[in-house]
């Protein structure tokens, strides 16, 4: 009778320290913006000193968020080169994103503007779900490392000149007890292969 109470106690403890845990996983992805979990998602509006929780009218839209790439340099040949993109809040809000390991994805163009496409193999992309709260002027990276192949972040380009490189975001916004799904598409950036 001890031992049955015993294990049944330890028992209670495991999923006690397993569901805690599971509460507290915040995204370990890399990221330029303070990452934490947010329980009521409502937009905050940002005070010089503190961030003030007040609810409001405005609701997320595409135009308060900015998808861009990292700048590409020294880009050779034959060689590998990894595109890195980003969304910045352009807004006075702070908004609690979610995406999974595929937020970003990428487009490589030559200079006649013809899609330059790559010799991928097998594709894999683990559904794994990434939650983090966005301040205002807050930039996000995350390219899903380690959650799905490298080739979809990773190129080789096999001829010298000049392309361009579009990058899509897409995640969903949390707003009161809505989910907004964004799909925003960067400029054109320009980079050389030598």
């Amino acid at each position: 009778m001890r031992n049955r109470r015993y294990l049944i106690q330890l028992l209670l403890i495991t999923l006690l320290v397993f569901f805690v845990g599971c509460a507290k996983i915040v995204n370990y992805a890399q990221s330029d913006s303070t990452t934490e979990t947010v329980m009521n998602g409502k937009p905050t509006v940002l005070d010089e000193e503190r961030s003030v929780s007040t609810p409001t009218e405005t609701s997320p839209n595409e135009s308060m968020f900015e998808v861009g790439i990292d700048e590409l340099a020294d880009i050779k040949v034959n060689h590998k080169f990894e595109i890195t993109g980003f969304i910045k809040n352009n807004s006075v809000f702070s908004w609690e994103i979610s995406h999974g390991s595929g937020m970003f994805t990428y487009e490589i163009f030559d200079k006649e503007g013809n899609a330059v496409k790559q010799e991928n193999k097998i594709l894999f992309r683990n559904d794994i779900g990434y939650v983090t709260k966005m301040k205002s002027n807050d930039i996000y990276r995350n390219n899903g490392i380690g959650q799905r192949s490298k080739e979809f972040y990773e190129f080789v380009i096999k001829k010298p000149g000049k392309y361009k490189v579009i990058s899509k975001a897409e995640f969903q916004i949390k707003n009161e007890d809505k989910e907004i799904q964004e799909f925003i598409t960067s400029k054109a950036y320009e980079f050389i292969v030598k």
